[in-house]
């Protein structure tokens, strides 16, 4: 299944306000899955986003996470 995957928070708050408006509008219009997961929240809280919303510290996601790849234990 396609998804789409925002760690936010960007530096630019407006550039974080539009692209979360933008996920609102993909999960809207087409019903993609879309997801947040603030690693650095900066601006306030995320109320009007109507997909997953998680928070971690930067330290908790490995590399892998930002790369977008799966390792599978034992390799």
């Amino acid at each position: 299944m396609i998804g789409i995957r925002y760690y936010a928070d960007d530096f630019d708050e407006q550039r974080h306000e539009r692209k979360i408006k933008l996920l609102n509008e993909i999960y809207n219009r087409h019903g993609i899955p879309v997801e947040i997961i603030r690693v650095q929240p900066k601006h306030g809280s995320i109320s009007t986003f109507r997909g997953t919303l998680s928070i971690y510290p930067r330290k908790m996601l490995g590399k892998e996470t930002f790369l977008g790849i799966k390792i599978s234990p034992g390799i």
